[in-house]
């Protein structure tokens, strides 16, 4: 079963968020520790085998998103998992069924909640219930190298996740970690011809299909961001080693902005630059790669477009290729933009420019579950996400109700679909810090977005 793919890339506001401030009661930190140290004794945290290899058998990635869809379902490893902390703050989701699902995310682990201890949380259910287990020595940071309890520069960690099946998966955001038994534990990943990875260098994008992992590679982007510098385009086998990553061939010269994308029937680069956006398509495991340029960049480039964000899904099995979402910012004022979506089932030989969006917040991500069902993610003064489940000729809005955030335009992570109507999506940063609430949010769609529901871990 193909899983559809999307990933937040840049908007008007760029592509990297600052974190806000960590301000908890000591009697929420204190039942953290507690449930942590708990956890910690109750799940596995041996070393990893990275040797272990395991057989491929998944069709596509999931975003930002999330990974491939699989016949597997999760193994025995998770039974030695432990309860949920109750103050888990996700991060970051991988699926690799319409029931199978990993979330990365964290919980304090100190008095003062300024660092954030990484946990695995694991679903066979659709989030109908989860176990858990602490991840030892990956440091929990923030999106786009923002470290929530490290100090850029000085040392590795992770913020995101995703898994080929239910052995497989992969850790990243700065660093990379791969393991190869559920999750129970995690080995750190080292890339021949590429240095300081997690310190100078950040894993920015993985994605998974067709039996490979593939990912970029790039100067990072932590509190003192570089503004210039290129990425490198890096791929293993997952089969032969999943932890044996070499350089591979990318389709110019990229930007360290580059994001990729992959799913079963294609592989999709995009570079959201404001003077120059460009896209990027190849067929799986091809380095021939060809440029792409939608609509809105093609009649609005130099006037304010901004190329935001692209999501690949996958078409009728007649059709010749996967089919290609791509969005822009065609004007911005204030807490609010002009958003045009563009989608191709033709590998961009040809588009079709969707009805837009509510022009309410800034565009951030876009995820396609099909050419008919489609989700667009905003925020500015508050957070959106519109959905389609009829190529733009309606567009549902869900604002986050009752949101212990606040309703101050938190970012949507890793909004994708696993099927053509099952989606989901993660609502700010762990760590987030509203009177005093800790908890980002995890929601899910099985009805193409024309409902969201919240998932309690």
């Amino acid at each position: 079963m193909a899983e559809k793919k999307s990933r937040e890339v840049a908007n008007s506001k760029g592509r990297r968020y600052a974190i806000f401030t960590v301000a908890a009661a000591a009697v929420v930190v204190i039942a953290s520790l507690v449930a942590y140290s708990q956890l910690r004794n109750t799940g596995s945290t041996t070393s990893a085998t990275a040797s272990t290899a395991a057989s491929a058998t998944t069709t596509s990635a999931a975003n930002s998103s999330t990974t491939a869809a699989t016949t597997n379902t999760t193994s025995a490893v998770q039974a030695g998992f432990g309860a949920v902390p109750a103050s888990f703050s996700p991060s970051s989701a991988s699926f690799i069924s319409n029931s199978d699902g990993f979330v990365l995310g964290g919980i304090p682990c100190n008095s003062s909640a300024t660092k954030y201890c990484a946990v695995l949380a694991v679903t066979t259910n659709t989030g109908a219930s989860w176990t858990a287990n602490p991840l030892s020595g990956i440091p929990l940071t923030t999106r786009g190298f923002f470290a929530s309890n490290t100090t850029a520069g000085t040392t590795s960690g992770a913020a995101e996740i995703r898994f080929a099946n239910a052995s497989v998966g992969y850790a990243f955001d700065p660093g990379l970690y791969v393991t190869s038994n559920g999750g129970a534990s995690f080995s750190p990943v080292s890339v021949p011809g590429i240095s300081g990875i997690g310190t100078t260098e950040a894993v920015t994008s993985l994605e998974i299909a067709n039996g490979n992992v593939t990912a970029t590679v790039a100067p990072h982007q932590g509190p003192s961001p570089t503004t210039s510098g290129n990425a490198e385009l890096i791929s293993a086998n997952i089969a032969v080693s999943p932890s044996s990553f070499s350089i591979v061939t990318a389709p110019a010269q990229l930007s360290y902005e580059a994001i990729y994308f992959q799913n079963s029937a294609g592989q999709l680069i995009t570079i959201p630059q404001a003077a120059a956006p460009s896209a990027y398509y190849a067929a799986p495991g091809s380095t021939a790669w060809q440029g792409i340029t939608p609509p809105c960049v093609s009649s609005h480039l130099g006037n304010g477009s901004i190329f935001a964000i692209g999501s690949l899904f996958a078409t009728e099995a007649s059709a010749p290729s996967d089919g290609i979402a791509m969005g822009c910012t065609l004007g911005v004022a204030a807490g609010s933009s002009q958003k045009e979506i563009d989608i191709s089932s033709n590998t961009g030989a040809s588009w079709e420019v969707l009805p837009s969006p509510p022009l309410g917040g800034d565009m951030s991500a876009v995820a396609a579950g099909s050419a008919n069902n489609i989700s667009v993610a905003a925020e500015s003064g508050a957070s959106f996400i519109y959905s389609t489940s009829n190529a733009g000729k309606t567009w549902t809005t869900f604002s986050f109700p009752n949101n212990p955030l606040g309703t101050g335009g938190v970012p949507i992570f890793d909004l994708g679909y696993t099927n053509p109507t099952q989606a989901f999506a993660i609502l700010g940063w762990p760590g987030s810090a509203v009177s005093g609430q800790l908890q980002s949010s995890f929601y899910l769609t099985t009805n193409a977005g024309s409902t969201w529901t919240q998932i309690a871990f």
